[in-house]
């Protein structure tokens, strides 16, 4: 039984996430697929993420994933590594094969409170920043392996040693290429590496090999021509418009959540008197990933932590040989530990139930009714490739139609990217007239209408298009 639990534990957790609203970024299929279309990352396509996975000419959509069902697969796919790669590490570091299956659990108890439906980069990001850790537990376990070997041997050892620390600092750069705050775990690795005497020639190596992916990502900027875009919107946006403009702060449901999750891991770890490199891996791991939801708060940004915080719990509770310091003890000493895990699923309960009746009642944001119906009447009235303009909405209607943006130039309308974007939206809307204007009337961002902070755009739109049609909250617009 033992051996099949793991695929129950994941073949359940999938139908959980399966009975929710899906919700995967239409970033993740719109810029992919106007790549395919010819527009060029940051000078046609202006948005501060790294390319990779979205912009780069091998993306998502060229790859195949072009419908919900296909996001889904994908999703599920990550789902099932980043458990696999969770129960890989625990078994390495737990020696009885029951508690190596709880951070698995504690994964499926913790992963759906935290928006679980959601797929976007930090969702790819997960089990890559799980394999780094893998790879450098493999990696140290290598170097500890027995008495000293014959001659032979101790070169085939240390070159599989090397092999690890370069597989290390691979995935390091690649995580580092897909977003920019991946740059705290990057950073906090590597110098937990190189300030440890044990680790520090890896970390060299790893250090040398994490710079390889991002100079090939510099060498593809250079040779397309775009240095001056791509720095102003990946480096210059994101710190003076973006950290400014986006800031949103959690409710406080959701740093009650935060609190007694983090709060719980880390105080276990600090009471732990054995604190193994692994579990100060994982600490310092969990801490540096939440700089994911620093900024523009958002629970599913700290789905990518959650691992960490499992095999942090786990291991400090079996390995850890906790002592409570002698205030607590006496305040709480009293306390049946059957009380208190009574007590901890009463609350998961009522956090999932609550979230549950929440998440598992609406349509996909991809492949709504709205969406489907909309997507229909535009194709209607324009041919494939033909170019359009859509203010507000959901994005995927470039894609579910096979049109492109007026002007071949595409921005999310948000307040931040029509802070700075809004005349190139507007030139390319008089340069280059849409067939077909289509508006969302109610387009809200962190309370602030579309036809408000893009009131130029609108004006124009008003002024020389003629309403011909409004259909499910949409409203249609022709050329006078």
């Amino acid at each position: 039984m033992k051996k099949w639990f793991l695929p129950i534990l994941i073949f359940a957790h999938l139908l959980y996430l399966q009975a929710l609203t899906f919700y995967p970024y239409p970033e993740l299929f719109t810029y992919p697929y106007l790549v395919t279309k010819g527009f060029v990352p940051y000078r046609d396509i202006l948005d501060q993420h790294f390319p990779t996975l979205l912009m780069l000419p091998i993306n998502l959509w060229s790859l195949g994933m072009r419908t919900e069902f296909s996001a889904k697969l994908v999703f599920f796919a990550l789902i099932v590594l980043t458990h696999i790669l969770i129960y890989t590490i625990a078994r390495k570091l737990v020696k009885k094969d029951a508690f190596a299956l709880v951070p698995s659990i504690l994964y499926v108890a913790l992963q759906p409170l935290f928006n679980g439906s959601t797929l976007w980069i930090d969702t790819f990001i997960t089990p890559l920043t799980l394999g780094v850790v893998l790879c450098i537990i493999l990696a140290i376990e290598e170097g500890e392996k027995g008495h000293p070997p014959p001659k032979a041997t101790e070169w085939h050892s240390g070159l599989m040693r090397i092999k690890w620390w370069i597989y290390t600092g691979l995935l390091l750069g690649l995580v580092f290429t897909m977003k920019q705050t991946v740059a705290a775990f990057v950073a906090g690795i590597l110098t937990f590496l190189l300030i440890r005497n044990k680790t520090r020639w890896g970390g060299f190596v790893s250090l040398l090999a994490s710079g390889i992916p991002p100079l090939l990502l510099l060498l593809w900027v250079y040779q397309n021509n775009n240095w001056t875009d791509f720095s102003y919107w990946t480096l210059t946006f994101n710190t003076h418009v973006y950290s400014k403009m986006a800031v949103i702060y959690p409710n406080f449901g959701e740093l009650l959540r935060v609190i007694l999750i983090w709060g719980s891991a880390y105080l276990l770890f600090f009471w732990s008197k054995k604190k193994s490199r692994e579990m100060v891996l994982f600490f310092l791991s969990s801490i540096t990933l939440s700089f994911f939801a620093i900024g523009r708060f958002g629970l599913s940004y700290l789905q990518v932590a959650l691992p960490f915080i499992s095999l942090l719990i786990s291991v400090s509770l079996f390995n850890g040989n906790i002592e409570m310091p002698k205030k607590v003890q006496q305040k709480v000493g009293k306390v049946n530990l059957g009380v208190v895990i009574f007590i901890v699923i009463i609350i998961f309960t009522f956090w999932h139930m609550r979230y549950f009746s929440r998440h598992s009642q609406g349509e996909s944001y991809f492949a709504n009714a709205t969406t489907v119906k909309i997507a229909e009447e535009i194709k209607k009235r324009v041919q494939s490739n033909d170019h359009i303009f859509i203010f507000g909405g959901n994005p995927i209607l470039y894609p579910l139609t096979d049109t492109v943006p007026s002007g071949n130039v595409y921005t999310v309308l948000v307040p931040w990217n029509y802070a700075v974007a809004e005349d190139r939206i507007l030139h390319g809307l008089e340069d280059d007239p849409p067939k077909l204007v289509v508006v969302e009337n109610e387009t809200e961002i962190d309370g602030k209408k579309g036809k408000d902070f893009g009131k130029e755009v609108f004006a124009y739109i008003e002024e020389n298009y003629e309403k011909v049609d409004e259909i499910e909250g949409y409203t249609f617009y022709e050329r006078q």
